[in-house]
């Protein structure tokens, strides 16, 4: 399959590399954990390797939709984490982003504390198999490698199998995709080499900035000359009716984009509003893609319920 190269970055190679040079109980086969989690991408992956039942405590549970985060025996460190706290749970392992967040997720002072982390670096995969290859490194260190690896390469498959039906598409035929929304004056959107872009491409679409490097910021007016062609908009926010496109902003109206061609990532929402697109979604890229797929190429005649994404 071409473009390989997009799904196994440098930094998972060498965290594969890294997963062998640090133990803890936790690479024994089904150990029983005291896990820390601090992120949504992080229980996404915990859920998908059969360990979210072992976290201890979680970062701002107002903001997971996991049913398995919200028990009431779950501490809530809040964020950034409280400190007092994780060291007083004595946990197996703790999961940090890191990265630009490492301050304040309060890494630097986890370290002091000789608290054992382990950073999961998925958000850096520019493309959403490279994301799901980062489960088999999770889950060689908890002890579910085997498990993990055939997940992995169970889903990749599948989302090999469905990109092969647009894989060929030339550009004509690939609908023009916006991405963002409005803050203020300035329309906010994905850098052309994330993972979201590269879910676009491979469901058969054409992303709006596909050559942009950096993320998007541009004048509403900029936006509105270079989206006159666009055919579908995909927020990336909030919204859950059509109704709430205009309350938030009447320019919205200029983009005449046609209505059910308005699409959100946000159809899985808890009671809190919590949004497991950026949970499990991130963790079954086969499925957000054979949705979207279906979405952009309604004549390849599929007929799939709507799990991820969400009409407006």
């Amino acid at each position: 399959m071409n473009k390989l190269w997009r799904i196994f970055s440098f930094s998972l190679y060498l965290n594969l590399a890294l997963v062998g040079m640090f133990s803890f109980a936790g690479e024994e086969e089904n150990a029983q954990l005291s896990l820390v989690a601090l992120g949504p991408n992080q229980v996404g992956a915990l859920k998908l390797l059969g360990k979210l039942d072992q976290v201890k405590a979680y970062g701002q549970k107002r903001w997971a939709f996991a049913s398995e985060i919200q028990d009431v025996q779950v501490v809530d460190l809040g964020y950034p984490p409280s400190l007092e706290q994780l060291i007083r749970l004595k946990p197996s392992l703790v999961l940090v982003n890191g990265g630009p967040w490492a301050v304040c997720e309060g890494v630097p002072w986890m370290e002091k504390a000789g608290l054992p982390l382990f950073t999961y670096l998925d958000f850096l995969e520019p493309h959403p198999l490279g994301r799901l290859a980062w489960a088999k490194v999770l889950g060689k260190k908890l002890g579910v490698g085997p498990m993990a690896l055939q997940r992995v390469e169970e889903y990749t498959l599948a989302y090999q199998q469905i990109q092969q039906k647009t894989q060929e598409l030339p550009a004509t035929q690939r609908p023009l995709v916006l991405l963002g929304s409005l803050q203020g004056d300035t329309w906010v959107a994905p850098a052309g080499g994330q993972w979201m872009a590269h879910l676009i491409e491979d469901a058969g679409g054409q992303y709006l900035w596909a050559n942009r490097k950096q993320e998007v910021r541009l004048p509403w007016e900029q936006v509105l000359r270079l989206a006159k062609d666009v055919a579908y908009w995909i927020p990336l926010n909030h919204w859950q009716q059509a109704q709430e496109i205009m309350a938030s902003d009447t320019r919205y109206a200029l983009l005449k984009i046609k209505r059910g061609r308005i699409i959100n990532n946000n159809q899985r929402l808890n009671a809190l509003k919590a949004n497991d697109f950026w949970e499990s979604g991130l963790y079954h890229p086969h499925e957000l893609l054979a949705e979207l797929q279906q979405i952009l190429h309604p004549e390849l005649g599929s007929r799939l319920p709507l799990k991820w994404w969400r009409p407006l």
